[in-house]
């Protein structure tokens, strides 16, 4: 077993601890994240999946502001509670992962291939780089499940459930084996995360 192979194990177990405590809402879940986070940015860097690489920067960033609205955010600052999103605000952040999406795409367009930004481009990029399109996308609606975790909101799961069907394709794709049989596991832990949470729902 090679220095990669085990530091993917790593981040595999600490993933998985990690989605246990975000079900059981322990602020230890926050800590864990951080260190699966750093990880799974080796992993990631070693396959070529730079979105998903930056992502686990921007990971650790969102995971301590998680932290600390889970331990004093909120009206009363005792910390946030579950509550659901508006349709407003979904259709608002449904938008915006659209747009990062595409700009992740347009991003690697020119970084992989050096070509000028055009909607030609991009559009011919995302059908010929079919595993680093869909990981863009997952990129961004991961930054928005992130968000939406660590304001406790229950729609987080639902983007979870989305995005580790997405995910696990993804990293199939690449051989991270390990990686794929933890977004298995993370999909039906997602399942029972949202079925918990919302009998949590104020």
């Amino acid at each position: 077993m090679s220095v990669l192979d085990i530091v993917e194990v790593a981040g595999t177990l600490i993933g998985f601890i990690c989605v246990i405590f975000f079900i059981r809402q322990s602020i230890y879940a926050w800590p864990a994240a951080i260190v699966s986070a750093a990880l799974f940015g080796v992993v990631f860097f070693d396959a070529g999946l730079y979105a998903n690489m930056g992502l686990q920067g921007v990971f650790i960033a969102l995971s301590f502001y998680g932290l600390h609205q889970w331990r004093c955010g909120g009206p009363v600052r005792e910390g946030v509670v579950v509550q659901r999103l508006r349709v407003h605000h979904s259709i608002a952040l449904g938008t915006l992962v659209l747009v990062v999406a595409v700009v992740l795409i347009a991003v690697l367009t020119f970084a992989v291939q050096g070509a000028p930004v055009t909607v030609g481009t991009v559009i011919a990029f995302a059908a010929a780089e079919k595993a680093r399109s869909l990981d863009a996308l997952a990129t961004a609606m991961s930054l928005a499940g992130t968000w939406l975790q660590a304001n406790k909101f229950l729609a987080n799961w639902t983007v979870w459930i989305a995005t580790d069907v997405l995910l696990a394709g993804v990293f199939l794709s690449q051989e991270l084996y390990f990686t794929t049989g933890l977004y298995l596991v993370y999909l039906a832990m997602a399942i029972l995360g949202y079925c918990t949470w919302r009998k949590d729902l104020r």
